[in-house]
């Protein structure tokens, strides 16, 4: 009889990203979270196909542009590594106090990693936000996130906004910490 042993997983660091350091793997994964994850993330509350290719499209177009995203001075990246292996990344628009581009690679999800990312983007963010609320959009249909986010201490605020991809309007609510 074949025993199989599973290891636990490595410990995870929290870092931010300074674009000067990034290292052309780090900046691989990156992209792969917004063409795979992002893209699967929103496409999944999507019915219809023309749009679930449209948001691929658009996912794929930011992910061949975070060289640029990361070299601007408005915004904020941290990186999740077991060892030194990216699993996932968090953004944040200085700007606007709005944290975005929060993925998690499928294969480490629900090992606590986007609530370790997340408490260190808080925490570097909070003197950013001079005694302001830091916001995320979540598309309203992400009911995963939005109890992600409610667990982390993010709060409805009661404003909405409508993302248009294409034909397609995503609504998506604004929570607050």
């Amino acid at each position: 009889m074949t025993e199989f042993v599973t290891f636990p997983p490595q410990p995870t660091s929290y870092s931010r990203l300074h674009h000067q350091d990034l290292q052309p793997e780090e900046l691989e994964v990156m992209q792969q979270l917004y063409r795979n994850d992002a893209a699967e993330a929103y496409s999944e509350i999507v019915a219809d196909t023309h749009t679930q290719n449209q948001l691929h499209d658009y996912f794929s177009a930011r992910a061949d542009n975070l060289p640029e995203t990361l070299a601007d001075p408005i915004q904020r990246f941290w990186l999740a590594k077991q060892g030194t292996t990216v699993v996932g990344m968090a953004g944040y628009n200085v700007n606007r106090r709005l944290i975005h581009s929060v993925y998690i690679s499928r294969d480490t999800r629900g090992q606590q990693i986007g609530s370790g990312l997340m408490r260190q983007v808080l925490q570097e963010t909070a003197l950013e936000s001079q005694e302001q609320p830091r916001s995320v959009l979540v598309a309203s249909a992400n009911t995963r996130a939005i109890s992600f986010y409610q667990r982390m201490g993010f709060v409805l605020s009661g404003r909405t906004k409508e993302w248009t991809i294409g034909t397609a309007t995503i609504p998506e609510l604004e929570l607050e910490i």
